[in-house]
């Protein structure tokens, strides 16, 4: 007695051959690489992930008028166990915000293990908006470059 098959018999079926087929693809054995010659390099690359010393904290008012000068300050933390050396805190900022007291960089020197600098502009906003405002910091930790960044949001209203 023949019993009818379902509708999805199709489908099914070319599901298990596509299945069988991916099977026999991932347990295929692998190729083996070309032989190297003498004459050619080998180049070994090491590379030593470690965590992350510096944290920076950006703080901005949070309105500002357009025209009117307003500080931004950053706040720098080494959590690590070796000073930073060399530290240096760059601001970004929007062609409408502009930077009127010490330039966009700020030599921050060394900061000690466990220590915190703090870091500190004057701006002024020429037209309304929101805009963000970016920090990075970088030094050297243990003989390596070490970076970090915030952003604050920033509030413009009309004069």
């Amino acid at each position: 007695m023949d019993m009818p098959l379902p509708r999805c018999a199709g489908r099914v079926k070319r599901l298990v051959l596509l299945l069988l087929g991916a099977v026999l693809l991932l347990t295929a054995p692998l190729p083996a690489p070309p032989p190297v010659s003498s004459a050619e390099a080998v180049v070994t690359v090491s590379v030593t992930v470690l965590p992350n010393p510096i944290v920076v904290t950006v703080r901005t008012p949070p309105r500002v008028r357009a025209g009117t000068p307003f500080p931004i300050l950053a706040f720098i933390e080494n959590g690590g166990n070796s000073r930073i050396e060399e530290a240096v805190a760059t601001i970004h900022t929007p062609e409408d915000i502009e930077v009127i007291i010490r330039g966009t960089e700020v030599d921050l020197g060394a900061i000690p293990e466990n220590g915190s600098t703090p870091a500190m502009w004057l701006a002024r906003a020429i037209t309304e908006g929101n805009y963000v405002v970016l920090v990075s910091v970088s030094g050297t930790y243990g003989g390596d470059i070490v970076t970090a960044q915030d952003t604050a949001l920033l509030t413009i209203r009309s004069r």
